[in-house]
């Protein structure tokens, strides 16, 4: 699907759904999908924009932490800053000791 398209978007209502959804990633030991479902919950982007992510976008080329990401929405072309919170280096360091992935590799 490209631009112009709509999409219907459901969303969780209750925090025991979300909860439901990073045990049934974390009892399958889908690494990935966790990570880019919580990168999605806990920086508030849509799916496209979380997607396309790279490790580029989150470490420097020294390997020191990013404070912020400069996203160009997908659906609206627009610039945007997004502060890293704290909690989401937490789940970037549980998908790096669980996948045995080194960003600066990859």
């Amino acid at each position: 699907m490209g631009k112009g398209y709509k999409t219907e978007c459901y969303p969780f209502w209750n925090l025991e759904d979300i909860k439901k959804m990073i045990d049934g990633f974390t009892e399958k030991k889908q690494w990935h999908w966790r990570l880019a479902f919580m990168t999605g919950l806990l920086l508030g982007r849509r799916v496209s924009d979380t997607l396309d992510l790279k490790w580029s976008d989150l470490f420097e080329k020294n390997g020191r932490k990013r404070s912020h990401l400069e996203i160009v929405e997908y659906k609206t072309e627009k610039a945007t800053y997004v502060l890293i919170p704290a909690l989401f280096w937490k789940e970037v360091e549980l998908y790096i000791k669980e996948k045995k992935v080194d960003p600066s590799e990859n």
